[in-house]
């Protein structure tokens, strides 16, 4: 009974956690049911960028998805995102480091002071 419980209590913190780190993002389900990121409104520092939410596939993050976000500091996409719109990341003027998967196919940008760097 006492394992019950405790799997029961992890089962529901892993839930709240999982509903807590998509609450940070705001996103557009697409026509294909996959999710666009579109905006971001979280404390910034190490943001992961989730592979899924709601049970569906991230594909892309939206223009200007996480543009003036000053606290972000380090960014891991998740690999699947296959897209990251035009000025994605622009003036996020603290971001030290970015991890970017092989999945990204499409990289919008527009401005210079805009910089990342894809892996090879």
């Amino acid at each position: 009974m006492r394992h019950q419980i405790k799997l029961l209590l992890l089962t529901l913190l892993l839930l709240a956690s999982s509903d807590s780190v998509w609450a940070q993002f705001t996103f557009v389900t697409n026509t294909d049911n996959t999710i666009a990121i579109t905006g971001y409104n979280g404390d910034g520092g190490e943001v992961s960028i989730p592979c899924k939410i709601n049970g569906l596939l991230v594909t892309s993050i939206g223009s200007y998805a996480f543009s003036d976000q000053l606290g972000l500091t380090n960014v891991t996409i998740s690999y699947g995102i296959v897209s990251i719109g035009q000025g994605g990341f622009e003036d996020c003027i603290n971001l030290a480091g970015a991890s970017i998967p092989n999945s990204i196919t499409k990289l919008e940008i527009m401005h210079s002071h805009t910089v990342l760097a894809l892996p090879m």
